[in-house]
């Protein structure tokens, strides 16, 4: 039987057997209706509890599942089930009693952990038209856990760390994907009044690692985020690396000689630099390890205010991306082991692009030049 979603119309004809013209006559057609309304049950469940311990810690954990027939009056029906179980705990300093002579240091650390459970039926069974992608049919189960900390001292830089990981699990593409990323944060104010030093310094550091592999025997679950994988056939890791400061070289004009126009002459300088590798696993412990792309980027943006009422600013980057194009080698190579081997991925041709591009802006408050309220909220840019 049609599914009742497919059905938009239904149409009767009516066809002349008998070879003459019918200039009269009567129609009889059953009333097509239905007995009963179209029902749909969907249910959801939600729990959740949060606990704080004063001046130690705060933790708690959620629980949340949807059915795929779950709506309320301004979502559709997903179509798809979905649970979801996430735990936190945070402390604002390391330890439970903090000693009075470090009061000078911070050192946070949060923490949490997350698992989503989606089941999307197949859309040739169900013919529901709410179904998001094919791709995302079957069961797609999703782990992760993160953790950050910083270390601050004052007058010192303040220094950070966290990790993530992350496991993605489908049946129905047979494929899991793990992801490791490493961050680390550095970021100091400059506390002397010298203009010819950075205001401020910042900069980070990334590294990402991708693998791709088959699914395990059993399903992904919380004490997987503590075992890493050797079963892949496929890693992309990347680094990031990236730094800011800022200037104001031209500060001294008021404080020393009371000149405020340009005084407050702000240069900020910026730089980020990214690459990004593949490792194939091609027959048992033989790789080809190749590269994908890189990038920089550089730019630097300034700004003064002339007047109290104008403030003129610009800025100008420049970046370079290159691509490398990967061609399968068909030369093989010999292993003692393995015989033959074929299938190296090689780089030996890539696509640079060269991009640049700047721009200047005039800010312009007539409130600021006379006191007239119908202009008060007037703000012009260019």
């Amino acid at each position: 039987s049609p599914s009742i979603t497919n059905i938009s119309q239904i149409k009767v004809l009516i066809i002349n057997e008998s070879g003459s013209k019918i200039d009269n006559g009567e129609i009889w057609l059953n009333e097509i209706y239905l007995d009963e309304p179209w029902k749909i049950t969907g249910y959801a469940n939600r729990y959740n509890a949060d606990f704080s311990v004063p001046d130690w810690a705060t933790f708690g954990g959620k629980f949340k599942f949807i059915n795929r027939d779950f709506q309320t009056l301004t979502t559709q029906i997903s179509n798809r089930d979905s649970e979801e179980v996430s735990g936190y705990f945070n402390m604002p300093q390391l330890w439970l009693l903090k000693p009075e002579f470090l009061r000078w240091l911070a050192v946070p650390l949060n923490t949490s952990v997350s698992r989503t459970v989606t089941v999307t039926p197949s859309a040739i069974q169900t013919g529901d038209p709410n179904l998001v992608s094919i791709l995302e049919e079957g069961k797609v189960t999703t782990i992760s856990g993160n953790s950050s900390t910083s270390l601050t001292i004052q007058k010192f830089p303040r220094l950070g760390v966290s990790y993530s990981r992350a496991i993605t699990e489908s049946n129905l593409i047979i494929q899991r994907d793990e992801t490791n990323t490493s961050n680390s944060t550095f970021d100091y104010t400059n506390p002397l009044k010298l203009y010819v030093t950075p205001n401020d310094l910042s900069a980070s550091y990334s590294r990402s690692d991708a693998f791709r592999g088959k699914p395990l025997e059993k399903s992904a679950d919380f004490p997987d985020l503590f075992k890493f994988t050797t079963n892949w056939y496929l890693q992309t890791y990347s680094q990031d690396y990236s730094g800011k400061t800022s200037f104001t070289p031209l500060g001294w004009l008021d404080d020393w000689l009371g000149v405020k126009p340009f005084a407050n002459l702000s240069l900020t300088p910026s730089y980020k630099f990214s690459v990004a590798r593949e490792k194939k696993r091609l027959i048992s412990e033989i790789e080809t390890d190749y590269p994908k792309n890189d990038s920089q980027t550089a730019s630097l943006s300034t700004s003064f205010r002339m007047f109290s009422w104008l403030q003129p600013s610009a800025s100008y980057n420049s970046g370079i991306t290159q691509t490398y194009n990967l061609t399968v080698s068909t030369v093989p190579q010999y292993y003692p082991l393995y015989g033959n081997v074929t299938g190296y991925i090689e780089s030996k041709t890539k696509t640079v692009v060269r991009t640049s591009g700047g721009n200047v802006s005039v800010s312009l408050t007539p409130r600021d030049i006379v006191n007239f309220k119908p202009i008060n909220s007037l703000s012009l840019n260019s």
